[in-house]
């Protein structure tokens, strides 16, 4: 959920100052509200009312951390990195979003914009934007905020760098993170942003979904990593080298000790989430025409073709440039159903809930191929906040399904879904044999063989002790799949049918 701070600065009953200049989310229209307050008014403004303006040194701050401060008595601002959104054909010139994780926040908020060949900065009032969930650590609350500055200037250079102030707009600037401008490079089909990867990913998994998205047509990958194992590791090096994959390394800005850096339980991860999906959106807007948000343990799987391509290209797929996103029906397939053996992971689970939607308990999990152009906020679901006169198309489960390949008792810790026993109790009750997946099967099985070995085999014995018994049971896996699944058919689809969320 997007929460936007109101110009009187406060959410709900929060007490109100006039310092913030933003725009409240009230009634039901609070998505299209919000969308329409991140165009921006148009304040300008420079710095030479402001003595003493000097600007800092970007090569300085880089070198000092991650993230960048700005502090103001009790508020502290930690800074990501700042993008240049110039998009004309969707009304959105000259701007300058940020993101960042901070305490809540009372006072206004400045950007200093910098400029190659102008001694002062152009200084603005930024709108400021909740962007994402917030987590306690040592009796602090921080949220992710979104920060939108308008970088309008009447001889419209290109800014450098911008800097963020807090309560004064000629405060000094302890800040200055470099202006990143989306990639041009060679234009691919689909491209996936997985958010945050984080505590312990099964490599043998890992590697499953990888080809699968390559063989549903996914030309690159961009990951942002906060901890991992050397074999996970690995695999991510194995792909980047063959152009595959991308990922930076990402902790979060405060944490209560280095073991909860990127704890599940300690849910620090959780800073880095809509920071992580930003990041890729806007670096990637032009590079992907397609852009998949999905994490490890999700797939959007065709149920008429075998590519996205193709299924994209299908006549149920409306081609109409203002959609911004296809959303996507959720089914779990529960990895604690009893079935064995696990790998390779797409061919063997198969049991799946009935009930797709699990409306019931909250668990419309949605997943989306975006437009990115067209989006200006991405949530772990799809787009938050479209440009103008966007709309969603809602893909029929004919056509295809995202499988959440998950263990139910899981849903407690990541979820916060209460009673998660009792839920699962039900959700694990009367599934239904899916065999979508198995039209895959013989260049999935292919695939994955190859790369279980040439990733692991080359590790020294004292490396891969575990890692060598693993590999070879998915391979002994592999040969029963295909000896024993050969005569399964596909289920015929259902007939074309139009099925939106319940509202």
């Amino acid at each position: 959920m997007v929460q936007l701070i109101s110009r009187e600065g406060r959410i709900a009953d929060e007490a109100p100052h006039e310092s913030i200049k933003t725009r409240a989310l009230l009634g039901g229209d609070d998505m299209a509200k919000l969308a329409q307050s991140l165009y921006f008014e148009p304040e300008e403004g420079t710095g030479v009312e402001c003595k003493n303006m000097v600007r800092p040194d970007p090569f300085f701050m880089r070198s000092a951390d991650m993230w960048q401060t700005a502090r103001n008595n009790d508020e502290e601002i930690f800074l990501y990195a700042a993008y240049y959104d110039h998009r004309p054909l969707e009304g959105i010139s000259n701007l300058i979003r940020i993101t960042s994780v901070a305490t809540q926040l009372y006072t206004g908020v400045f950007c200093h914009i910098w400029f190659p060949s102008f001694k002062n900065p152009l200084i603005v009032r930024a709108i400021v934007t909740k962007s994402g969930r917030h987590s306690t650590v040592l009796g602090t609350t921080y949220y992710e905020y979104f920060f939108t500055c308008n970088a309008q200037h009447k001889l419209s250079p290109l800014p450098s760098e911008v800097s963020v102030v807090i309560g004064s707009k000629c405060e000094i600037a302890t800040n200055a993170l470099d202006v990143r401008y989306p990639s041009r490079q060679q234009r691919l089909d689909f491209g996936i942003c997985v958010s945050i990867l984080y505590g312990f990913v099964n490599p043998l998994s890992f590697i499953d979904w990888l080809e699968f998205h390559k063989i549903l047509g996914v030309k690159e990958i961009t990951f942002y990593v906060c901890n991992f194992d050397y074999r996970v590791y690995r695999v991510l090096k194995h792909y980047q080298e063959e152009g595959f994959v991308k990922f930076t390394r990402i902790a979060a800005p405060v944490y209560e000790s280095h073991h909860t850096a990127c704890s599940r339980d300690a849910k620090t991860y959780r800073f880095l989430q809509s920071i992580t999906r930003q990041d890729c959106l806007y670096q990637n807007m032009y590079r992907y025409k397609y852009l998949i948000n999905v994490d490890v343990d999700e797939v959007i799987v065709p149920r008429q073709h075998m590519t996205y391509f193709g299924m994209m290209s299908a006549r149920d797929i409306q081609r109409n440039p203002n959609i911004h996103q296809y959303l996507f029906k959720n089914a779990f397939f529960w990895l604690d159903a009893n079935e064995v053996p696990q790998h390779p992971l797409f061919l063997h689970h198969r049991l799946r809930t009935q009930n797709i939607l699990e409306a019931q308990y909250g668990l419309n999990m949605y997943k989306a191929i975006l437009n990115p152009t067209r989006c200006i906020i991405m949530r772990a679901h799809g787009c938050a906040v479209p440009t103008r006169n966007s709309y969603t198309q809602y893909v029929d489960t004919f056509l295809a399904l995202k499988h959440h390949y998950r263990v139910c008792e899981d849903l407690s810790t990541d979820l916060d879904v209460l009673n998660s026993t009792e839920v699962c109790k039900t959700l694990t009750r009367n599934l239904t044999n899916d065999l979508t997946t198995l039209r895959f099967k013989d260049q999935l099985v292919k695939e994955i063989t190859k790369r279980y070995y040439d990733i692991f085999l080359p590790l020294s014995d004292s490396e891969t002790s575990s890692t060598t018994v693993a590999v070879a049971a998915a391979a002994n896996a592999i040969t029963t799949t295909t000896t024993t699944t050969t005569t399964t058919t596909t289920p015929k689809p259902n007939p074309p049918r139009n099925e939106h969320p319940k509202t």
